[in-house]
């Protein structure tokens, strides 16, 4: 017993530490929050969000498929870029028809390692993943390739957003002026989207129109248009393109109906109980019983 406990006092002076301390679990305050140190992202790009960050380490044969439209997205938003098919799809499969062999590798850990550290994952159908495949697999050719350092850049540059939300990106922003109906509506799966991300948020209709679809069920009249209004304007504000909330016309025409209707009021009446006190002890009579009876 004597040499045991030599042993752990050893143990416990070599380590700094005495008793209890030794299995001590760290307090949270205690451990880094990460979320508190992610990096910010601008709202600017000179091709967009995605090739910005990694086209000076493509292979020649993949710079011109980075140009592609950004559909719903804006411009400068990495991730929802990787994520948006639209972008993402044309961008993969013009890797697969312009690079072979190690040229499509390279280009295909770029655009994942890209996406990762935006929070996002580059998402391909199982198609296009398996093109990816077979490319890598043949020898390269060379291609040329137009010079895309000449694509001029319309827009100045927007503050940044920091990559970090309590709610999520959406809906932090309008929280507190949202009526007390279209809340709960803000919960819902951010889905591939980072979920600090208001313009991924704005343009994903797996995020947007289980959203607007709650707003039109659980609000009436005048909550509907301010819930509204502000969803167009926070997505106005984080650069999507016009219309901004990327929702379909089915759920547009939910959302216009349900601010025509008037907010029900729910009316409460009291009814006097009237009691009275009879030899059998206290009776309860209802209103409607007290009435007097008709004589003839």
């Amino acid at each position: 017993m004597k040499s045991s406990a030599l042993a752990l006092l050893i143990i416990s002076i070599a380590y700094g530490v005495q008793g209890d301390e030794i299995t001590r679990v760290p307090r949270a305050a205690e451990t880094e929050n990460t979320s508190s140190t992610l990096p910010t992202v601008v709202k600017t790009a000179t091709i967009n969000g995605f090739a910005d960050k990694i086209y000076d380490d493509l292979p020649e044969c993949a710079k011109a498929c980075v140009v592609q439209d950004v559909g719903r997205c804006p411009y400068w938003d990495t991730g929802c870029l990787c994520v948006m098919g639209t972008f993402a799809n044309p961008v993969a499969n013009c890797f697969a028809d312009e690079c072979k062999g190690q040229d499509v590798v390279s280009v295909t850990s770029l655009a994942f390692s890209l996406c990762s550290s935006a929070g996002a994952t580059w998402n391909l159908p199982a198609t296009i993943a398996e093109r990816l495949d077979a490319a890598a697999t043949v020898e390269p050719e060379i291609t040329n390739v137009p010079d895309s350092s000449s694509t001029n850049n319309p827009y100045s540059t927007f503050p940044s957003v920091v990559k970090t939300a309590t709610i999520n990106g959406f809906a932090d922003k309008i929280y507190d002026d949202l009526p007390e109906c279209a809340k709960p509506c803000m919960t819902q799966d951010v889905g591939r989207c980072p979920y600090w991300d208001t313009g991924c948020l704005c343009v994903m209709g797996t995020f947007a129109n289980p959203l607007a679809d709650c707003v039109a069920d659980e609000c009436k009249g005048k909550d509907v248009v301010t819930a509204t209004s502000l969803a167009y304007s926070v997505c106005s504000a984080a650069g999507v393109w016009e219309p901004y909330w990327i929702i379909p016309t089915s759920i547009i025409e939910r959302l216009d109906a349900a601010a025509t209707e008037e907010v029900e009021e729910v009316i409460t009446t009291e009814v006097t109980i009237i009691t009275t006190e009879t030899s059998e002890g206290p009776k309860e009579i209802s209103a409607s019983s007290a009435e007097p009876a008709e004589t003839s």
